[in-house]
């Protein structure tokens, strides 16, 4: 599992969130997930689950869990 995805990803969730301040992993992993995290930002405190989107990958069941 990742914890910082990068630069591109921050730009991805910036509109919502306002400047990142803080990654942190949550109390408990998930699992076949590509990034769990807790962000701390401007626009307060995010829990974040995401998957990347590629072919054969997990996305349908993240969408499905929205």
């Amino acid at each position: 599992m990742v914890l910082d995805p990068g630069p591109g990803f921050r730009a991805l969730i910036r509109p919502y969130t306002g400047e990142v301040t803080r990654i942190a992993p949550p109390g408990e992993q998930g699992f076949g997930t590509d990034l769990l995290a807790v962000i701390d930002s401007r626009q307060g405190r995010f829990f974040v689950k995401a998957m990347r989107n590629r072919p054969g990958g997990r996305r349908d069941q993240i969408v499905r869990e929205r």
